[in-house]
């Protein structure tokens, strides 16, 4: 049996309009384009819950840009390649619903009506080097993720220990930056005996929201 203070009706609509500018440059083992991306969004939610109807997003639209760039140079067992882009992330429509999960009554979730796309920039670097005669081998790949609008949880607790949260646009932009070394080398004039080791470096900044007391449900 329906009960209407758990069911909502939604209907989202979302529009997205992107536009690239590329410039190319090729000589021998070198290839580079630069440029920029510049993407336009619309989000219009439209919600109807015990009899209240709720409309987010109407006439607002959000305007992102990234540079672009892709670059990539090779000559034998060596290449370089670097590139970056950006792109825009539309919420998820369980994140949208705003109704109340009752599932597991001591963790209450609700979606956000009011959620924007969020914007990731994508950075990566790579250096790799072989020389298979001689079974030599290094490689240095480096990738980083910044999230701007990122969605990130808000959580607080009621009186009775009761736990409630919902998605929200994170205020700072979250960040990842991962970077992975490998080599292997011979140690023996044979090359029996071989040598390989690695690195792997990971530095980023999440973003949650918690109550510092106690508050209402």
């Amino acid at each position: 049996q329906r009960d209407d203070n758990y069911s909502t009706a939604m209907q989202s609509r979302y529009d997205y309009y992107t536009a690239n500018m590329r410039f190319q440059y090729r000589k021998g083992n070198t290839t580079l384009q630069i440029g920029a991306r510049g993407q336009e969004t619309y989000q219009e939610t439209r919600s109807l819950s015990r009899g209240i109807e709720t409309i987010t997003g109407k006439d607002e639209w959000l305007f992102d840009w990234s540079p672009y760039l892709n670059y990539r140079f090779f000559k034998g067992q060596f290449s370089i390649s670097a590139s970056y882009s950006g792109s825009t992330i539309r919420p998820s429509a369980q994140n949208l619903l705003p109704t109340l999960d009752i599932s597991v009554p001591t963790r209450l979730r609700t979606g956000n009506l009011w959620l924007k796309p969020s914007n990731r920039h994508l950075i990566s670097f790579d250096v790799s080097h072989s020389r298979p005669e001689k079974q030599v081998s290094f490689s240095i790949m480096n990738n980083a993720r910044l999230l701007t609008r990122q969605i990130v949880m808000a959580s607080w607790f009621d009186e009775k220990g009761i736990q409630y949260s919902l998605p929200v646009n994170a205020r700072k932009p979250g960040f990842e930056v991962v970077s992975n070394l490998s080599f292997s080398v011979p140690v023996s004039p044979d090359k029996r005996l071989t040598l390989s080791g690695g690195a792997y470096f990971l530095l980023g900044r999440s973003i949650s929201y918690q109550n510092v007391r106690r508050i209402e449900g």
